[in-house]
């Protein structure tokens, strides 16, 4: 019963361990990082990056629709990483003082993934109110950090799934891991679905159109004949 092991900064004995006890505010902040990196997120990538086209015309509240989906999705996104970076550091009463890799990384990238879903938003504001080549920029800068964001949050995730375990039964670091591990490939085999389909679809516009730049330059010559022998 003394003997203790240290897990995100807090003291638990083996009797706990053994019994799975894991406080209820840990299990919240898996909870809501998944639903943050397993779901929000990738899904507000992928809207901005393949539907931009999609639902020509229709708009809410003189926006498109790809942009309210992205903008609702990135808001839940926000939303539950403050949620859970609130609910951790309450639990840890600061910062976590773990010392073994892989696990001493987990806070450190968290906090770094903090700060890109924070600054991403501001860097957004900015793109909506620039023009020219500042845009362009602009929008490099949120597309990377998005991105990046993302990929970092997957490792960081899976990391601190490996922690000691979360619960049994449904709550048990397995059952946890394999659900955030299985969004993670569904999201990467729609993103190279829509990016095959989207390079076909562009391919063939391609093709369309240096058809069609014949045709013109066929029909012209055929009018200027026309006019020449009239």
């Amino acid at each position: 019963m003394n003997t203790s092991y240290n897990y995100y900064g807090s003291q638990y004995n083996n009797y706990y361990a053994s019994e799975h006890r894991i406080p209820s505010d840990v299990k919240a902040h898996a909870c809501l990082m998944i639903l943050a990196w397993g779901f929000c997120n990738p899904n507000a990538i992928i809207i901005s990056r393949h539907f931009k086209k999609g639902w020509p015309g229709r708009t809410i509240n003189n926006f498109a629709y790809w942009f309210q989906f992205h903008i609702i999705l990135q808001s839940f996104t926000l939303a539950f990483v403050l949620l859970a970076l609130m609910i951790i550091v309450v639990h840890v009463m600061g910062y976590s003082n773990l010392s073994d890799l892989p696990f001493s990384a987990h806070p450190a990238c968290g906090f770094a993934i903090v700060v890109l879903t924070f600054s991403n938003p501001i860097v957004a504001w900015f793109l909506c109110t620039t023009s020219g080549r500042q845009r362009a920029i602009t929008k490099y800068v949120h597309q990377v950090a998005g991105i990046l964001s993302q990929m970092l949050a997957v490792p960081t995730a899976l990391i601190g799934l490996q922690m000691p375990a979360l619960g049994y039964g449904i709550c048990s670091s397995k059952v946890y891991s394999t659900l955030f591990a299985i969004t993670v490939v569904l999201n990467v085999i729609v993103e190279i679905t829509l990016e095959v389909i989207g390079y076909k679809i562009g391919k063939n516009v391609k093709i369309v159109r240096s058809i069609l730049s014949i045709q013109a330059d066929e029909a012209d010559k055929l009018l200027a004949r026309i006019e020449e022998v009239s």
